[in-house]
């Protein structure tokens, strides 16, 4: 918002998102963890995990030089769970 002379909205998909995952039958979000992709995801990730009710990890990566990204850790328990990534485009 604030580059355009027209009048826009930011849509948020998280409450659309979270629908889907308790509605899914197949989904158990008590065997979900939410993930970051990076830092700056971090407050939607949590959004969605405390709607959904379960814990978040975050990826913990680098860029060593333009369009290459490498993870360096993973901040969170996600073993044995089911991973969603959540991000900034969908």
């Amino acid at each position: 918002q604030g580059f355009f002379d027209i009048p826009i909205d930011h849509l948020m998909g998280v409450p659309i998102l979270a629908k889907h995952f308790k509605d899914d039958p197949n989904i158990n979000p008590e065997e979900c963890v939410v993930v970051s992709p990076d830092h700056g995801g971090v407050t939607r990730a949590r959004k969605l995990a405390d709607i959904l009710k379960t814990p978040i990890a975050i990826i913990d990566k680098r860029r060593p030089r333009p369009n290459v990204a490498e993870v360096m850790n993973i901040v969170g328990e996600i073993e044995g769970r089911t991973s969603i990534i959540i991000d900034d485009i969908i």
